[in-house]
């Protein structure tokens, strides 16, 4: 969905460029950098996620979020659970 929104910047920017200069708007392709470093990043721990869990089932990865667990819109990151805790 960010990925989506990112790319609806770009090419806005891309194309209505005269536009935005003229409603003294700039800011599309700052805003396009901003949500497709966010996505980069939400792909890499997803993909993180996949591999660990084909490689290491056993250590139960689970995807988290920073400050807090129940804040989805947080910073995303595997966890790994060890069995024997």
């Amino acid at each position: 969905m960010i990925w989506l929104f990112a790319f609806g910047c770009w090419i806005s920017d891309r194309l209505f460029c005269d536009l935005w200069s003229a409603v003294d708007f700039p800011y599309l392709h700052g805003a396009w950098h901003i949500l497709v470093a966010i996505t980069s990043y939400t792909i890499c721990v997803l993909f993180a996620y996949f591999d660990a869990t084909n490689e290491h089932a056993d250590k139960m990865p689970v995807l988290k979020f920073w400050p807090h667990d129940s804040f989805e819109l947080g910073v995303p990151y595997v966890a790994l659970k060890d069995e024997t805790n």
